[in-house]
């Protein structure tokens, strides 16, 4: 039986900019898992491609489908990578429609809200954005069950960028599935405000975010910052092919998800 609150506001389910270094340092040892993006990425990436893959790479999703706690931050990264290998992993393009179940929930909207965050999660199913406004949804519309398993999925991809790197220069930037994982890494996962979002590039000339986290000192309530990098590079990537494959009409965009027009259903609660 988990905790039944609001996953925006819920501080079971956040950690501080301290408890998150702490985090990575603990499971360091814990389960001796260390990556770096510049020599690990390609490589974990061709394994993930690799046909004999194929039947692990399913399991492990339908473990983190179902929740499943006893997997580990390491598989849930190369999941992660994974999903980069598929043909209708483009981030960018999908971003507008994930941003439309946040303007649905701040409507009121919740079932609507709730039916496109499943119709994204069918396609991309690391979608940290459907997963939360999701879990929001779930929440306001009494399915308890549905929110902590969708809020526990979204913890799970975050631990997962938390452990990637440190996050403190762009030759230790965290992985980022999307262009939508830093600011909620930062204002879901530490609870903290997001200030401006730039982009660099590390000495290996691989494209880094770079988004700045705003708090209040806890004991003066002074404004404190500092800036956060992410890498991002594999998805600019895809936006590069996108723009490509339209000039040329080689490939028809990855589906997207439309708004759905959702009416009052009857149905049973969740207990």
């Amino acid at each position: 039986m988990g905790h039944n609150c609001n996953p925006y506001h819920c501080p079971v389910k956040k950690l501080t900019f301290i408890g998150l270094l702490a985090l990575i340092v603990q499971t360091a040892s814990a389960q001796k898992f260390a990556f770096s993006y510049s020599d690990d990425f390609n490589r974990l990436r061709t394994e993930a491609a690799a046909p004999e893959q194929a039947g692990v790479n399913q399991q492990n999703l339908d473990r983190f489908v179902a929740a499943d706690t006893t997997l580990k931050d390491e598989e849930v990264l190369k999941l992660l990578i994974a999903q980069t290998t598929r043909s209708n992993y483009q981030p960018y393009n999908l971003a507008f429609t994930e941003v439309q179940t946040g303007k649905l929930n701040e409507e009121g909207k919740f079932a609507e809200a709730l039916a496109l965050c499943d119709s994204i999660l069918q396609i991309f199913p690391f979608s940290t954005k459907a997963l939360i406004e999701g879990s929001f949804a779930c929440f306001k519309l009494n399915k308890p069950d549905s929110s902590r398993n969708l809020a526990i999925r979204f913890n799970r991809i975050m631990r997962a960028v938390a452990r990637s790197g440190t996050g403190t220069d762009p030759e230790h930037a965290f992985f980022a599935l999307s262009p939508m994982d830093p600011p909620l890494f930062i204002s879901r996962f530490l609870d903290a405000k997001v200030g401006d979002i730039t982009t660099t590039r590390d000495i290996h000339n691989l494209q880094v975010d770079m988004v700045e986290m705003k708090w209040p000192d806890p004991s003066t309530g002074q404004p404190q910052s500092r800036v956060l990098y992410f890498y991002i590079d594999h998805a600019a990537q895809t936006m590069s092919k996108d723009v490509k494959s339209a000039s040329e009409q080689k490939e028809s965009p990855a589906p997207q998800p439309e708004i759905p027009n959702t009416k009052k259903k009857s149905g049973k609660k969740e207990k």
